[in-house]
């Protein structure tokens, strides 16, 4: 074979393994985009999924909660532990009435009267949120429902102060058996009820003092200070 022959076949290689590699870096570039925008899209759909369902795990935390704290508040007053279920009532009725508000300020106002009177089933006493069922009754047209609310925060309002020495004496029976978070909730109701009476609150000082609370103890004696002024 002559040297010009052989510089034709050599020309003629070095053509097919450049045009070779460029099919082959365009296959390799179409088959890479294929499969990143098949992961883009994996990624995408998986990620959708799992916002739907955070979504649907706090829309249930939060239609289950207070359903949630009063049975076990109900299980922890079954077994005596009277300060637990407390708070668990506490919490329920907080849930509860949170659940009123969202309703109320979206114009549901059935939906919250049926969340503040489920509230009220464990605090029927609480004016506050037998204002806001009334409130919700009277925008949901419920008009003798709201006129039976108004006589319960009358009623509830007028008989505030004499229960209150029922609410003392109470407070202190449960200091002699040693409950004092009990004690503490009996003496609240009892100020709450007619805050004019000093002995309700040096005996609120005595609980907070053995419950060691002695920030709150601070609070009430500048209360109990101001009242014996």
């Amino acid at each position: 074979m002559t040297k010009p022959e052989l510089k034709k076949y050599a020309k003629l290689a070095i053509r097919i393994l450049f045009y070779g590699g460029v099919v082959l870096l365009v296959v390799c570039s179409i088959i890479y985009e294929r499969i990143y925008d098949e992961n883009m899209k994996k990624g995408i759909i998986d990620c959708e999924q799992s916002m739907k369902a955070v979504t649907q795990d706090k829309r249930a935390y939060i239609q289950d909660t207070p359903e949630k704290y009063y049975q076990e508040g109900i299980k922890a007053r079954s077994d005596q532990v009277y300060a637990d279920a407390n708070r668990l009532f506490n919490l329920a009725v907080a849930g509860y009435v949170k659940r009123g508000d969202d309703y109320y300020l979206h114009s549901a106002f059935d939906k919250a009267a049926e969340a503040y009177s489920q509230a009220l089933a464990i605090r029927p006493q609480d004016v506050d949120i037998n204002f806001d069922l009334a409130r919700a009754q009277s925008d949901a047209k419920q008009y003798q429902a709201e006129s039976r609310t108004l006589d319960n925060i009358w009623e509830i309002q007028t008989m505030g102060s004499k229960m209150a020495p029922y609410y003392y004496y109470r407070a202190e029976t449960l200091v002699a058996e040693g409950k004092h978070n009990d004690a503490l909730e009996q003496i609240d109701n009892a100020v709450v009820a007619d805050g004019s009476h000093a002995e309700y609150y040096r005996l609120k000082i005595d609980i907070l003092t053995k419950l060691g609370r002695l920030r709150e103890v601070e609070v009430v004696k500048k209360e109990l200070a101001d009242l014996e002024k």
